[in-house]
């Protein structure tokens, strides 16, 4: 199965998107995950059924164990898109190789 995120640094630290490829991808995702994040969160009622069982291990309503469930996804991660985010929108420096700094001088 292929990865359903694409990586916005190459292993070598380049970027493959750009910067503002970069900034859109990480904002886009930062803002699905906060959104699903608030509807765990402040909904009413339980909505995977599939857990509704699993719950009662750990003294948690299945509601309460969804509310906990979205502010994990909401809050941390939302702060780990932030921070991403941030270091995306932040220009780089220009990188020279000892050929190029060799040359110029």
């Amino acid at each position: 199965m292929a990865p359903t995120r694409m990586p916005t640094r190459s292993a070598y630290g380049a970027s493959r998107l750009g910067y503002a490829g970069a900034v859109l991808f990480v904002a886009t995702f930062g803002i699905e995950n906060g959104f699903l994040g608030a509807l765990l969160t402040f909904s009413g009622r339980p909505l995977y059924a599939a857990y509704l069982p699993t719950t009662a291990a750990w003294g948690l309503t299945p509601l309460e164990d969804q509310q906990i469930g979205g502010l994990g996804m909401w809050i941390p991660a939302g702060l780990i898109h932030l921070t991403t985010l941030r270091t995306s929108a932040t220009p780089q420096p220009a990188r020279f190789t000892l050929r190029q700094l060799s040359r110029d001088a």
